[in-house]
């Protein structure tokens, strides 16, 4: 299971997750892959929980049919159930025309109708109140603090914690904390 966490503030929105990645059993091992794809001409990001393959299909399909944060809404309410990814979830954030916005749409969750994220937070895998509730009271403060939790708490959680913030004017993707390099170096940016 992919953390994405969303943040959705006055001034920007955020998506937060973790990079572990990993293949069957059977066939290999545990990687670092990164789950938020940046479109930053539309002012949007998009991050997907299920097969890695579905965040590439999913972004290049966004961007082929859409132009905004609307539209991609618009879109996606729309197509979900005809674009053959109902084992996906999928979080769309960014820049709308009333400012920061975010919906998720899955076929498990949502039963594959957009819901909106209202100004606020949220966080899946899900967490004790206590966490979520230091979380939304500092959700920049408490970042770190809750992927580290939720990375503790499932063993499909790891890697980095990366975080993909949109403004108005621009988008800004970093890595903001090592949960488990899974044998890789950290980016020089990152302290160890």
């Amino acid at each position: 299971m992919t953390a994405i966490n969303i943040i959705v503030r006055e001034t920007d929105v955020s998506i937060i997750t973790d990079s572990k990645a990993g293949m069957p059993a059977n066939i290999g091992h545990d990687f670092n892959a990164a789950k938020v794809i940046p479109i930053p001409h539309m002012r949007v990001a998009v991050a997907t929980r299920g097969k890695l393959s579905a965040l590439g299909n999913v972004a290049s399909t966004i961007a082929t049919h859409a132009f905004d944060y609307e539209s991609a809404r618009a879109f996606m309410a729309a197509h979900y159930s005809t674009l053959g990814i109902d084992d996906t979830e999928v979080v769309v954030a960014g820049w709308s025309e009333e400012g920061p916005a975010a919906f998720i749409i899955s076929k498990a969750n949502t039963d594959g109708k957009i819901e909106d994220i209202e100004r606020g937070v949220l966080v899946t895998p899900v967490v004790e109140h206590s966490v979520f509730d230091a979380f939304a009271a500092d959700p920049v403060g408490k970042m770190i603090d809750l992927v580290r939790h939720q990375a503790e708490n499932n063993s499909v959680v790891g890697g980095f914690t990366n975080v993909c913030t949109i403004g108005p004017d621009s988008i800004l993707t970093y890595t903001a904390d090592v949960l488990d390099n899974l044998g890789m170096k950290p980016p020089c940016a990152v302290a160890a």
